[in-house]
Protein backbone atom coordinates (compact mmCIF):
# COMPACT_ATOMS: atom_id res chain seq x y z
CA UNK A 1 0.00 0.00 0.00
CA UNK A 2 1.17 3.23 -0.68
CA UNK A 3 -0.22 6.09 1.66
CA UNK A 4 0.61 10.33 0.55
CA UNK A 5 -0.12 12.70 2.90
CA UNK A 6 -0.56 15.81 3.14
CA UNK A 7 1.89 16.40 0.00
CA UNK A 8 3.17 20.17 -1.52
CA UNK A 9 5.90 21.15 -3.30
CA UNK A 10 7.06 24.80 -5.36
CA UNK A 11 9.47 25.70 -8.31
CA UNK A 12 10.82 28.38 -6.42
CA UNK A 13 7.87 30.61 -5.40
CA UNK A 14 5.44 29.10 -8.16
CA UNK A 15 3.29 26.11 -6.07
CA UNK A 16 2.97 23.51 -8.24
CA UNK A 17 1.30 21.27 -5.30
CA UNK A 18 -0.88 21.86 -2.44
CA UNK A 19 -1.52 19.52 0.14
CA UNK A 20 -2.42 16.46 -2.16
CA UNK A 21 -3.72 13.27 -0.03
CA UNK A 22 -4.85 9.82 -0.95
CA UNK A 23 -4.22 5.96 -0.29
CA UNK A 24 -3.75 3.33 -3.04
CA UNK A 25 -3.97 -0.26 -1.83
CA UNK A 26 -2.09 -3.28 -2.76
CA UNK A 27 -3.44 -4.45 -6.49
CA UNK A 28 -5.55 -1.32 -7.25
CA UNK A 29 -5.01 1.46 -10.26
CA UNK A 30 -5.18 4.75 -9.42
CA UNK A 31 -5.94 7.55 -12.61
CA UNK A 32 -4.26 11.00 -12.20
CA UNK A 33 -6.04 13.05 -13.95
CA UNK A 34 -6.22 16.95 -14.75
CA UNK A 35 -5.31 19.20 -17.29
CA UNK A 36 -1.87 20.17 -18.39
CA UNK A 37 0.09 22.00 -16.04
CA UNK A 38 -1.88 21.10 -12.82
CA UNK A 39 0.62 18.93 -11.51
CA UNK A 40 0.22 15.45 -12.55
CA UNK A 41 3.90 14.58 -13.55
CA UNK A 42 5.34 16.52 -10.95
CA UNK A 43 3.08 14.41 -8.38
CA UNK A 44 5.10 11.24 -9.51
CA UNK A 45 8.30 12.52 -9.91
CA UNK A 46 7.76 13.73 -5.75
CA UNK A 47 6.56 10.65 -4.84
CA UNK A 48 9.36 9.04 -6.06
CA UNK A 49 11.91 11.61 -4.84
CA UNK A 50 13.18 12.48 -7.77
CA UNK A 51 11.81 16.06 -6.75
CA UNK A 52 12.21 16.54 -2.82
CA UNK A 53 8.82 17.43 -1.61
CA UNK A 54 8.48 20.91 0.50
CA UNK A 55 6.43 18.86 2.87
CA UNK A 56 3.99 15.90 3.54
CA UNK A 57 4.89 12.54 3.78
CA UNK A 58 5.08 9.01 0.86
CA UNK A 59 4.64 6.04 2.79
CA UNK A 60 5.07 2.47 1.27
CA UNK A 61 3.65 0.30 3.32
CA UNK A 62 3.98 2.54 6.63
CA UNK A 63 7.50 3.25 5.83
CA UNK A 64 8.44 6.86 4.62
CA UNK A 65 10.19 7.04 1.32
CA UNK A 66 12.13 10.08 3.06
CA UNK A 67 13.97 7.75 5.18
CA UNK A 68 15.02 5.27 2.21
CA UNK A 69 18.10 5.40 -0.13
CA UNK A 70 18.02 5.71 -3.79
CA UNK A 71 18.53 1.64 -3.97
CA UNK A 72 15.66 0.90 -1.22
CA UNK A 73 13.54 3.33 -3.11
CA UNK A 74 14.51 1.10 -6.58
CA UNK A 75 13.46 -2.14 -4.74
CA UNK A 76 9.96 -0.65 -4.02
CA UNK A 77 8.87 1.70 -6.65
CA UNK A 78 9.21 1.45 -10.51
CA UNK A 79 8.63 4.54 -12.18
CA UNK A 80 8.23 5.03 -16.21
CA UNK A 81 8.67 8.39 -17.06
CA UNK A 82 6.64 10.52 -19.78
CA UNK A 83 10.36 10.54 -22.03
CA UNK A 84 12.68 8.32 -22.15
CA UNK A 85 15.65 8.56 -24.94
CA UNK A 86 16.59 5.39 -26.34
CA UNK A 87 20.00 4.31 -25.91
CA UNK A 88 22.42 1.91 -27.95
CA UNK A 89 21.35 -0.54 -25.58
CA UNK A 90 19.61 -4.08 -26.31
CA UNK A 91 15.99 -4.51 -25.35
CA UNK A 92 16.75 -7.52 -23.55
CA UNK A 93 19.66 -5.44 -21.94
CA UNK A 94 16.88 -2.86 -21.14
CA UNK A 95 15.09 -4.93 -19.69
CA UNK A 96 17.47 -6.49 -17.13
CA UNK A 97 18.23 -3.13 -16.00
CA UNK A 98 15.16 -2.87 -13.89
CA UNK A 99 16.72 -6.56 -11.85
CA UNK A 100 20.04 -3.59 -10.73
CA UNK A 101 18.11 -3.23 -6.96
CA UNK A 102 18.80 -7.10 -6.84
CA UNK A 103 21.78 -7.60 -8.41
CA UNK A 104 25.98 -7.79 -7.34
CA UNK A 105 28.31 -7.30 -10.07
CA UNK A 106 26.30 -9.41 -12.57
CA UNK A 107 23.05 -10.92 -13.46
CA UNK A 108 22.03 -14.41 -12.03
CA UNK A 109 20.72 -17.32 -13.46
CA UNK A 110 17.23 -15.99 -11.82
CA UNK A 111 17.53 -12.44 -13.01
CA UNK A 112 17.94 -13.77 -16.76
CA UNK A 113 14.48 -16.07 -15.92
CA UNK A 114 12.52 -12.95 -14.73
CA UNK A 115 13.51 -10.72 -17.59
CA UNK A 116 13.22 -13.24 -20.36
CA UNK A 117 9.17 -14.55 -19.08
CA UNK A 118 8.72 -11.02 -18.96
CA UNK A 119 9.73 -10.31 -22.39
CA UNK A 120 7.46 -12.89 -23.06
CA UNK A 121 4.46 -11.98 -21.30
CA UNK A 122 5.09 -8.27 -23.08
CA UNK A 123 5.11 -9.81 -26.46
CA UNK A 124 8.73 -8.48 -27.11
CA UNK A 125 10.30 -11.48 -27.73
CA UNK A 126 10.79 -11.02 -31.59
CA UNK A 127 12.59 -7.44 -30.51
CA UNK A 128 15.16 -8.93 -27.20
CA UNK A 129 18.17 -8.19 -29.13
CA UNK A 130 17.63 -5.40 -31.48
CA UNK A 131 18.67 -1.72 -29.95
CA UNK A 132 16.10 0.68 -28.50
CA UNK A 133 16.99 3.05 -30.58
CA UNK A 134 15.92 1.10 -33.94
CA UNK A 135 12.37 0.48 -32.14
CA UNK A 136 9.49 2.57 -32.44
CA UNK A 137 7.81 5.09 -30.03
CA UNK A 138 4.98 2.45 -28.62
CA UNK A 139 7.81 -0.47 -28.97
CA UNK A 140 10.26 1.61 -26.58
CA UNK A 141 6.81 1.87 -24.40
CA UNK A 142 6.84 -1.66 -23.87
CA UNK A 143 10.23 -2.10 -23.00
CA UNK A 144 10.17 0.34 -20.39
CA UNK A 145 7.04 -1.12 -18.60
CA UNK A 146 8.50 -4.67 -18.85
CA UNK A 147 11.55 -3.31 -17.45
CA UNK A 148 9.32 -1.64 -14.65
CA UNK A 149 7.71 -4.89 -13.93
CA UNK A 150 10.81 -6.94 -13.42
CA UNK A 151 12.11 -4.36 -10.29
CA UNK A 152 8.94 -6.50 -8.69
CA UNK A 153 7.84 -3.08 -7.00
CA UNK A 154 5.57 -2.69 -4.44
CA UNK A 155 4.29 0.75 -6.63
CA UNK A 156 4.59 1.18 -9.85
CA UNK A 157 4.23 5.30 -11.30
CA UNK A 158 3.76 5.55 -14.54
CA UNK A 159 3.61 8.67 -16.51
CA UNK A 160 1.30 8.67 -19.69
CA UNK A 161 2.33 5.19 -20.40
CA UNK A 162 0.02 4.62 -23.23
CA UNK A 163 1.32 8.08 -24.92
CA UNK A 164 3.00 6.43 -28.08
CA UNK A 165 0.55 3.84 -28.61
CA UNK A 166 -2.41 3.15 -31.03
CA UNK A 167 -5.45 2.40 -29.86
CA UNK A 168 -5.27 -1.62 -29.92
CA UNK A 169 -1.91 -1.25 -28.04
CA UNK A 170 -3.30 1.35 -25.41
CA UNK A 171 -6.06 -1.22 -24.21
CA UNK A 172 -3.50 -4.32 -24.68
CA UNK A 173 -1.05 -2.27 -22.61
CA UNK A 174 -3.61 -1.33 -19.87
CA UNK A 175 -4.67 -4.54 -19.75
CA UNK A 176 -1.08 -5.96 -18.90
CA UNK A 177 -0.80 -3.32 -16.12
CA UNK A 178 -4.04 -4.14 -14.60
CA UNK A 179 -3.53 -8.16 -14.70
CA UNK A 180 -0.08 -7.44 -12.79
CA UNK A 181 -1.50 -5.04 -10.93
CA UNK A 182 -3.74 -7.62 -9.36
CA UNK A 183 -1.63 -10.96 -9.95
CA UNK A 184 1.22 -9.58 -7.89
CA UNK A 185 -0.51 -6.90 -5.68
CA UNK A 186 1.53 -3.95 -6.92
CA UNK A 187 -0.58 -0.08 -6.22
CA UNK A 188 -0.25 1.75 -9.40
CA UNK A 189 -0.43 5.33 -10.03
CA UNK A 190 -0.80 6.06 -13.66
CA UNK A 191 -1.04 9.74 -14.98
CA UNK A 192 -3.62 9.92 -18.09
CA UNK A 193 -5.04 12.33 -20.59
CA UNK A 194 -7.85 10.01 -22.35
CA UNK A 195 -10.45 9.88 -19.97
CA UNK A 196 -11.94 6.61 -21.25
CA UNK A 197 -9.12 4.64 -21.13
CA UNK A 198 -8.80 5.57 -17.06
CA UNK A 199 -11.95 5.25 -16.46
CA UNK A 200 -11.99 1.57 -18.15
CA UNK A 201 -9.15 0.47 -16.27
CA UNK A 202 -8.46 2.63 -13.30
CA UNK A 203 -10.30 1.71 -9.55
CA UNK A 204 -10.42 5.49 -8.50
CA UNK A 205 -9.75 8.59 -10.19
CA UNK A 206 -7.88 11.71 -8.71
CA UNK A 207 -8.40 15.16 -10.44
CA UNK A 208 -6.17 17.85 -9.98
CA UNK A 209 -6.92 21.13 -10.96
CA UNK A 210 -4.24 24.01 -10.26
CA UNK A 211 -2.09 21.73 -7.89
CA UNK A 212 -4.76 21.21 -5.52
CA UNK A 213 -6.97 17.68 -5.15
CA UNK A 214 -10.34 18.83 -7.04
CA UNK A 215 -11.93 15.64 -6.42
CA UNK A 216 -10.89 11.46 -5.51
CA UNK A 217 -13.92 9.33 -6.84
CA UNK A 218 -14.50 5.65 -8.52
CA UNK A 219 -15.66 5.53 -12.56
CA UNK A 220 -19.04 5.54 -11.73
CA UNK A 221 -19.15 8.87 -10.06
CA UNK A 222 -17.49 10.94 -12.68
CA UNK A 223 -20.44 13.19 -14.12
CA UNK A 224 -20.76 16.59 -16.58
CA UNK A 225 -20.11 18.71 -13.51
CA UNK A 226 -17.12 16.94 -12.61
CA UNK A 227 -15.58 17.21 -16.23
CA UNK A 228 -16.80 20.97 -17.15
CA UNK A 229 -15.15 21.98 -13.48
CA UNK A 230 -11.52 20.37 -14.39
CA UNK A 231 -11.33 20.50 -17.87
CA UNK A 232 -13.45 23.53 -18.62
CA UNK A 233 -15.59 21.31 -21.41
CA UNK A 234 -18.82 20.11 -21.59
CA UNK A 235 -19.29 16.54 -21.93
CA UNK A 236 -22.38 13.81 -21.65
CA UNK A 237 -21.82 10.54 -19.87
CA UNK A 238 -22.61 7.43 -22.01
CA UNK A 239 -22.89 3.89 -20.99
CA UNK A 240 -22.58 0.55 -23.07
CA UNK A 241 -21.62 -3.07 -22.52
CA UNK A 242 -21.54 -2.14 -18.45
CA UNK A 243 -18.84 0.56 -19.17
CA UNK A 244 -19.14 4.38 -18.93
CA UNK A 245 -17.63 7.16 -21.81
CA UNK A 246 -17.05 10.38 -21.71
CA UNK A 247 -18.29 12.52 -24.57
CA UNK A 248 -17.07 15.98 -25.08
CA UNK A 249 -19.14 18.20 -27.64
CA UNK A 250 -17.24 20.04 -29.88
CA UNK A 251 -18.02 23.68 -28.97
CA UNK A 252 -14.60 24.99 -29.49
CA UNK A 253 -13.98 28.53 -31.69
CA UNK A 254 -10.56 29.62 -32.85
Amino acid sequence: MIEVRNLSFSYGRHRVLEDISFTVQDGEVLAVMGMNGSGKSTLISAIDRLRRPESGDVLIDGVPVSGMDRKAIAARIAYLPQRCEAAHLSVFDAVLLGRKPYMGFSAGKEDVSICRDMIHRMRLDHLMFRDLDELSGGELQKVLLARSLVQEPRVMLLDEPTSNLDPHNQYWMMSAVRNMASEKGIAVLAVFHDLNLAMAYADKLLFLKNGRSCCLCTPDKVDSALLKEVYAVNADIAEADGRRFAIIRKEFTL
